[in-house]
């Protein structure tokens, strides 16, 4: 027996078949990532169904390959945050309203006019890394209410509000990743580089005693030492 349906069943099972084709925003699982065209091979770990007349259909989203990713850059490039990118990393898929192919081979400023009218389609996806899930989010001390924090692993740069730099690492090299000079600081043995206006300060020089010098006189005795963390080029 042929069953009818109502003209608003009827437009309720177009409307969703209409949505079910639309494609606006999903995480997806980074299968590979290319560093060099800055694009990543992704899954997306949903189902989506589709309902026949006999039975529902499962249906599995193809991997999608080349896809654009996004990380923070301005100034044509010249300013840039870049971070490593690894097969099982969770990316936002962003899904664009026009056709992205015209649009990728150039510096992204002209005028594009998209040879396919396609919309929301699944090859036109824009991958921003992150977000994380309730499993797999980030650390406690990997994010602050007021300062800036980037960590990577347990080292972390920690910049205040009021221009403070932290840096909590095993090893600072300046100048190049090859920095193998300890960094020497210079510490003075009488006061570490403080004196009092109205006193004096006797000074040993090579085993002699020179004798009393003004305590508004700079200490001339230092110590060198080097630093177990801190290493520079020069």
């Amino acid at each position: 027996m042929t069953q009818y349906l109502t003209e608003q069943e009827s437009m309720s099972r177009l409307f969703d078949a209409n949505l079910a084709n639309l494609n606006t925003a999903i995480p997806a699982e980074v299968v590979k990532y290319d560093r060099l065209k800055q694009t990543v091979d992704v899954k997306i770990n949903f189902s989506e169904y589709l309902q026949t007349e006999e039975d529902t259909e499962e249906l599995l989203w193809p991997e999608l390959s080349e896809v654009p990713i996004a990380m923070p850059q301005a100034n044509g490039g010249q300013v840039s945050i870049t971070m490593p990118v690894k097969p099982g990393d969770i990316v936002y898929l962003i899904f664009s309203q026009r056709s992205l192919d015209e649009w990728w081979q150039t510096e992204g400023r002209q005028k594009i006019t998209p040879q396919d009218l396609r919309m929301h389609d699944g090859s036109d996806a824009v991958a921003i890394l992150g977000p994380g899930t309730a499993k797999r989010k980030l650390p406690a001390n990997a994010s602050h209410d007021d300062n800036l924090v980037i960590s990577v692993s347990d080292t972390r740069i920690i910049v205040k509000p009021d221009g403070t730099v932290t840096i909590e690492g095993s090893r600072l090299n300046i100048g190049s990743d090859s920095a193998n000079t300890a960094v020497v600081v210079n510490k003075s043995l009488l006061g570490l580089g403080s004196w009092t206006s109205d006193a004096t300060i006797l000074i040993n020089v090579m085993g002699g005693i020179l004798g009393l010098i003004p305590a508004t006189y700079p200490p001339l005795i230092t110590q060198s030492i080097t630093s177990s963390k801190a290493y520079t080029n020069d």
